[in-house]
């Protein structure tokens, strides 16, 4: 199963080509497109059919962990502490509204 969303301009894009590795991270525009890719891929796991789904009942749990590793990986190229906190933000959500680990998300 490939979870896939429209753009603006209605071209449907697959979720692991929008969470496709950003070349050099630790450029500050990058990793913030890396970000914004990131809040993307996780929203589409969140929001299903246009509803508020949290947990992984009913989801690919292949799909489900692409955000969390790409999100692992914009944390350890944040290029300061506050680009990481964003990162460790997502990491956050992904471990309580995508997984139900509330007790593994980061703590802020």
């Amino acid at each position: 199963m490939t979870n896939t969303t429209s753009n603006t301009a209605g071209a449907v894009v697959p979720t692991d080509e929008l969470l496709s590795p950003v070349r050099d991270l630790r450029i500050a525009g990058r990793w913030d497109l890396g970000l914004l890719r990131l809040r993307h891929g996780y929203r589409q796991q969140v929001h299903v059919d246009g509803v508020f789904r949290a947990g992984p009942d009913g989801k690919d749990h292949a799909v489900l962990a692409a955000p969390r590793a790409f999100g692992a990986g914009l944390r350890d190229r944040a290029p300061d502490t506050v680009r990481r906190g964003w990162a460790e933000l997502y990491l956050g959500l992904i471990a309580d509204n995508l997984f139900a680990e509330r007790e593994f998300a980061p703590r802020h």
